[in-house]
Formats: structure tokens, sequence, C-alpha cells
């Protein structure tokens, strides 16, 4: 069988033999064949995206979204449950504060040394590093401030607890050895001549005379309130006791002990020396009552411990 095709517009006659033409509607089937599958196919990867794979990703994004709501819930919570912890933490500091303000003021104490509205001494070299010149303190980071604030004042209350535990020990009709064992009075409490101007002068202690370096000693225990240079006095130790009562231990070569430290009865103080307003090695003591004072020769036994 062959088939004739005519183009009545150019005039052209094609002649196509059997063999091509079955040729022709072999290719034309198997084309169509092909199409046909592979839409087939594509429509039912389609179907499968549109329905089970979209559901299974619905069903994993509503569980992670339960998680990040449970999540969001339990932190809540944690900044709450922290959020009043430091605010219990910050009220206690309010009325560490005013405790430790009142104390201060009925006790004499030395507001230098007992400071709780003082920011404590920071320092340090300046860092050559890009990080920024300032930084917002994170939570954690508030919590720890708070925590050290709290540390530094349970610190200074322990002083404060040396000190009244140390009141029980009044010097009130109590006798004590004199502060120098081996030394003698060089001058005694009220009126004198004054050793440099030679004029009449009020002194306020009793001086005892002895060898430069001799240890000086605390008369009873208590604790030391004041340890330092003061004007007149030189190298000086205040040491508070019981019942308003304090003892002065001035013109110090050496001191041996420091503000805060709890002494006993005997224990060294400092060293015999001259520093200050004094023309010779010799401890001036002082015994001061309720911030006045008085005679020390009226407590000092005059036997030797």
């Amino acid at each position: 069988m062959k088939l004739l095709l005519i183009d009545s517009k150019q005039g052209r006659q094609l002649l196509i033999g059997a063999g091509a033409l079955w040729l022709c509607l072999v290719g034309f089937v198997a084309t169509f064949g092909a199409v046909g599958y592979f839409g087939y196919q594509l429509g039912v990867d389609s179907v499968g995206i549109t329905s089970e794979r979209v559901r299974y990703w619905q069903d994993k994004l509503i569980s992670q979204q339960k998680v990040v709501e449970k999540v969001r819930i339990d932190a809540e919570q944690e900044l709450s449950s922290s959020a009043k912890k430091m605010a219990e933490m910050q009220a206690k500091l309010v009325r560490l504060d005013a405790l430790a303000a009142r104390l201060v003021k009925d006790f004499s104490l030395d507001d230098k040394l007992f400071n709780f509205h003082r920011s404590p001494a920071l320092g340090g070299p300046a860092s050559s590093g890009d990080s920024p010149s300032f930084e917002p303190p994170t939570y954690m980071g508030l919590i720890n401030n708070i925590t050290f604030d709290i540390q530094q004042q349970e610190r200074q209350f322990d002083s404060l607890e040396k000190l009244f535990n140390s009141m029980g020990s009044s010097l009130e009709g109590a006798s004590f050895p004199k502060p120098l064992s081996n030394g003698w009075v060089s001058s005694g409490f009220g009126y004198r001549s004054d050793p440099f101007t030679g004029k009449r002068s009020w002194h306020g202690g009793v001086d005892y005379a002895g060898r430069e370096g001799t240890e000086v000693n605390a008369v009873s225990e208590g604790l030391v309130v004041f340890a330092g240079w003061r004007t007149g006095y030189g190298l000086m130790v205040d040491i508070r006791h019981g019942g308003g009562f304090m003892t002065r231990y001035g013109h110090l070569k050496q001191m041996l002990v420091k503000v805060g430290e709890e002494v006993g009865k005997g224990e060294p103080v400092g060293l015999l020396g001259s520093t200050g307003r004094a023309t010779g090695p010799h401890v001036h003591f002082e015994v001061i009552k309720n911030g006045r004072q008085v005679n020390p020769t009226n407590y000092v036994r005059r036997t030797k411990p």
C-alpha cells in the first residue's frame, strides 16, 4: 500500500511507501503512549504531595508548636520564680541597710568601716579588645551582682556579730593589767604641763613608757574598730568592749591587728614606739566610757598579771 500526498498550491506530489507509513504510525503511537504514562506518573506524584505529604508535615508542625509552647510556658514560670527570688533578695538588702545604719548610729561605730551604701572599690587595666564599651547586663549577671552584694554585707555583719559577742565583756567593775607588762607611768591622767609647749593642757590618758619595740597588749577582749594613723596619736588602735567601753593605744611603732579582728585579753595589738606627738617610746593608753575619757588607773590592777 502506498499513500499519495498532493500540494494544491505548489503543485507538488509526495508518494509515501507502505514501510515509511508504518514506521510513522508506530512512532506516533509510541510517543502518545510515553506522554500518557509520564502524565499519569506526574499526576500520581502531584496527588501524593497535596495529600499524604502535606498532612505529614502539618502533623510535624503541630507537634513542634506544642514543644515550643511547652518551652515558653516553662520559661515564663522559671522567669516568674527567678523574679520573685530577686525581689526577695532586694528586700533583704533594704532591710540590712536600714539595720546597719541604725547599729552604726546606736553604737557610734566607724561609718567608714560599716558603710553599706558605698559602692565596692573596683578597677583594673583597660582592655585592648574590640568589645563594645558598654554591654547590657544579662539576667544571670544581675542575679550574680545581687548575690555578691549580699555576701559583702554578710561579711560586714559577721564583724558586727563579733562586736555584739564582745559586748558581754564589760570593763565596769573590772580590774585588768597594764597594757605594758614591763613599763612605768611617765604621765598621768588629768591636767599637766604640755611636754612641747610647757602650757597647762588636758591629758586624757595614762602614758606607759618602756623599751621601744616592746609588745603592747589588749587589757581585755574586744573588737578592733580602728587601726591606723591619727594626728597627735601616731599609729593608734581602738578596741571596743562591752558596756559602752573602749580602750585606746597610741604612739605605736607598729600595729599587729587590723580593723574587724577580735582580740583576746593580753594579746598584743602593737609594738611600743614614739609615732605622732611624742618625746620618746611610750604607749598613750585611754579608757573611754560612753564616748568620754575616764581615768584608766581606776581599772588597772596595781600588781602584775
